[in-house]
């Protein structure tokens, strides 16, 4: 499956991830929701990688993938949309919210 992997301070890209999302975080992971425009995408990491304060995302740690609203794989047009969006505004939190 096509996804967007990010880790902080680095460039994004895209790859094949052969494993689903859980797995990649081995069993850890968190899974929050990422808007861009009117697209809905799901922004995935470790459980310990994220700060939640009020039911708002406060902060983010270590790395994090990106793959569709219902964990599947991007299209080669939304992956390249969502390497570019994350290689300008890395973890911007304003689209980044808690499903």
């Amino acid at each position: 499956m096509r996804i967007v992997e990010m880790h902080p301070r680095e460039e994004s890209s895209v790859i094949a991830l052969e494993t689903d999302p859980q797995t990649y975080f081995h069993g850890e992971a968190k899974i929050l929701g990422l808007t861009l425009g009117e697209k809905k995408y799901s922004f995935v990491c470790h459980q310990d990688g994220v700060q939640v304060k009020n039911n708002e995302v406060k902060a983010l740690y270590g790395p994090a993938i990106v793959c569709g609203e219902a964990l599947q794989g991007l299209s080669e047009q939304e992956a390249s949309l969502v390497q570019r969006y994350m290689n300008e505004y890395q973890f911007d939190l304003s689209n980044i919210s808690l499903h």
